[in-house]
């Protein structure tokens, strides 16, 4: 639930159709790279790409993947409470002040 809030909030904030922005692999282009500074660590970063790509116009695709289980148990290591204000924080940021 936290995961689907976060997209839902990244989605709005980069103009994008992002429906689930912590799970999967990246493919960023170089021209993104090179146009944007990162400064968030972590879960969050993703999200900051994502916005940043969202606003330049860039395209934002999601491919859905099966979350990995071991033993019946997530592998994921997301805190949903503290990684969710993390990235809400950094889509703020990204959004309003980092440009």
């Amino acid at each position: 639930m936290a995961n689907q809030f976060s997209a839902r909030c990244i989605a709005f904030a980069s103009k994008t159709n992002v429906t689930d922005s912590q799970s999967g692999f990246r493919l960023y282009s170089a021209h993104l790279l090179r146009s944007i500074h990162l400064r968030a660590e972590g879960f969050d970063m993703e999200s900051e790409v994502i916005v940043h790509a969202g606003r330049r116009g860039l395209k934002v695709v999601t491919i859905p993947i099966d979350l990995g289980f071991v033993d019946g148990l997530s592998t994921s290591h997301y805190k949903p409470l503290v990684d969710t204000i993390r990235i809400a924080w950094t889509v703020i940021r990204a959004r309003y002040v980092w440009r």
